[in-house]
């Protein structure tokens, strides 16, 4: 018997430095701006989706994290914007329609801040299959309902923007801070 992996969503982990200077900016952005509401609940702040149209943002943090990400063909950034996540807050389940591929670079991330996880888009139409099968060939076939990746400072995630995900809580004293950003291929 042969047992082939079609369709997969690929998940891009690349590591990108992180200045202090970066955490002070979004730290205080946090504090003298509103922000928006969207899967950020529970006291996380959520900056404007316009990040990337801020000229001093753009060319002093933005640029260097996409010079990190040039194994990708050509794109445009469409939207970007910080999560700040005190303890007790989370992003609920959400996707970001609209975009090719999408972003999370971890700036700041305390120990048990809360890790991100990507949900499995095939699992409810497929959910009576798995009950049947052994559970190493479920983890071996990477067929789980979701798969966890550690928010580590530095660590970039880039993944299909459709591909459902969320953050768990943040259960330390301190913030967890993030940068997303939404991209779109041209040619």
């Amino acid at each position: 018997m042969r047992i082939h992996h079609c369709f997969p969503s690929l998940i891009w982990q690349i590591e990108i430095p992180v200045s202090q200077d970066l955490i002070n900016y979004c730290k205080t952005l946090s504090q003298t701006s509103t922000g928006v509401k969207a899967s950020n609940v529970c006291g996380s702040w959520h900056s404007n989706y316009d990040l990337h149209e801020n000229s001093y943002f753009r060319d002093t943090y933005l640029n260097n994290a996409l010079n990190h990400i040039d194994f990708l063909p050509n794109f445009k950034v469409d939207a970007c914007w910080i999560n700040v996540n005190p303890k007790g807050s989370f992003n609920l389940q959400h996707m970001h329609p609209g975009s090719d591929l999408s972003m999370v670079w971890y700036i700041q991330t305390p120990k048990n801040c809360g890790d991100i996880q990507f949900e499995n888009p095939y699992l409810c139409l497929r959910s009576n299959l798995t009950e049947f099968l052994d559970e190493d060939f479920v983890e071996n076939h990477y067929i789980n309902d979701h798969k966890t990746f550690s928010s580590i400072q530095g660590n970039c995630y880039i993944f299909p923007s459709d591909l459902p995900h969320l953050v768990e809580e943040n259960k330390s004293n301190e913030m967890r801070i993030s940068i997303s950003a939404n991209f779109s291929f041209f040619i």
